[in-house]
């Protein structure tokens, strides 16, 4: 979808509640993607409100534990906000779990976007089936020039409505220097070694909502998280979107939960 242009550039976490930050960064949802199947993001997660709204993603990375952004989960509540699993349609109530513990990396910073990273743990176990499975997180760092895809529940223009399907958008990892080149010295300034950019096709990106959700990428045992959707320039602006580099973020991640890891990637 087109949206429209902006003589600023803001800068976002992508979360669908989110106050402005700086003059150059923004929330995402998906704009340009493609609807998703039934179960086929089986490790997808819409992170609710008490009123249960979607208010940013996540991604099922054990039995007991779900992965996002610092940017979500620094704004949730244990005994108020919940986890939603195994449904593709947000208007399908799909199974609810309650939070018991909410992490965020100790050193992330709202004002630099560094360490956008969080782990939620649920009241109960997570049931698996067909429609609701974990996704193993990769240790390996990714290079440029991996095809991914990202997926959420955001908005699909700015401003626009909340997608009721879940959206996916096939993506380009590029490397951080050439990311730099592609946006604002003020934007530029913000990429660190625990982000990485993804270039989607002109017109098309994540939006208001995304936050939090997982980029994936398919080696030959299936697929693969390498990155959590961080911020990012209103949507589809033609702007690398920037994620969370889950390598550089394996060790915390381990030594606060119980999630499924890969060391290789073949």
């Amino acid at each position: 979808m087109a949206v429209g242009k902006f003589v600023l550039l803001f800068l976002i976490p992508l979360t669908a509640k989110c106050a402005l930050i700086s003059a150059t960064a923004i929330d995402l949802r998906i704009v340009g993607g493609y609807s998703a199947a039934p179960g086929q993001f089986p490790y997808q997660v819409s992170i609710q409100t008490p009123e249960y709204v979607h208010d940013c993603g996540g991604s099922i990375v054990s039995a007991s534990w779900i992965l996002t952004s610092a940017v979500c989960a620094r704004t949730k509540v244990v005994g108020e906000s919940t986890a939603v699993v195994g449904s593709h349609l947000i208007s399908d109530t799909g199974s609810r779990y309650d939070l018991e513990r909410i992490e965020i990396h100790p050193d992330y910073s709202s004002k630099a976007f560094q360490h956008d990273v969080g782990l939620m743990k649920t009241a109960t176990l997570i049931v698996f089936t067909d429609l609701v499975q974990p996704i193993r997180i990769a240790t390996t760092k990714v290079m440029g020039d991996i095809e991914a895809i990202a997926s959420g529940w955001g908005t699909l223009a700015y401003p626009g409505a909340q997608a009721d399907n879940l959206q996916y958008l096939p993506v380009t990892i590029i490397d951080n220097e050439l990311c730099s080149t592609l946006h604002t010295s003020t934007n530029a300034a913000k990429l660190h070694s625990g982000a990485m950019c993804a270039q989607p096709v002109r017109g098309t990106g994540m939006c208001v909502g995304d936050t939090g959700s997982p980029l994936v990428t398919k080696i030959a045992s299936g697929y693969v998280q390498i990155g959590v959707v961080s911020w990012g320039v209103p949507c589809g602006a033609n702007y690398p979107d920037v994620y969370t580099r889950l390598s550089s973020y394996s060790d915390w991640i381990a030594n606060t939960s119980d999630a499924f890891f890969i060391e290789k990637m073949q």
